[in-house]
């Protein structure tokens, strides 16, 4: 089964749940104790990981824009922010506004496209 860390950690935590390995290459402050998939097989190369980026409609005033990726970038950049992301697993990146999230997706769907027509996956 894969999950999220931040869904999986507090049962791996109680010990309800055995974690064999992480998807992502480098390894969770949430559950460092526990290998990546890469680290501890043969499929180096594995990296499958979620992230997440906040969006708006297009045609989105670019002052709006601005002013929420200030609010965001300042509400990420907190201490108690940060170390609330610590505990759930999540690592904050620091890559904000159009243009990175531009080239996030850019890049996962670079990295990505290959494996989806190898594995001939069809959106239905």
């Amino acid at each position: 089964m894969f999950d999220s860390v931040t869904s999986v950690a507090p049962h791996v935590k109680s010990g309800r749940v055995h974690a064999y390995a992480l998807s992502s290459a480098k390894p969770s402050s949430a559950l460092p104790q526990i290998p990546t998939l890469a680290a501890s097989t043969s499929l180096k190369d594995f990296d499958v990981y979620a992230w997440i980026g906040l969006m708006a409609p297009v045609g989105t005033p670019e002052p709006i824009l601005t002013k929420l990726n200030r609010s965001i970038q300042a509400a990420v950049s907190s201490q108690v922010v940060r170390d609330q992301y610590l505990t759930l697993g999540i690592e904050a990146v620091d890559k904000s506004g159009p243009a990175n999230m531009a080239e996030v997706m850019e890049a996962e769907r670079v990295r990505l496209g290959g494996l989806i027509k190898a594995a001939n996956i069809k959106a239905d």
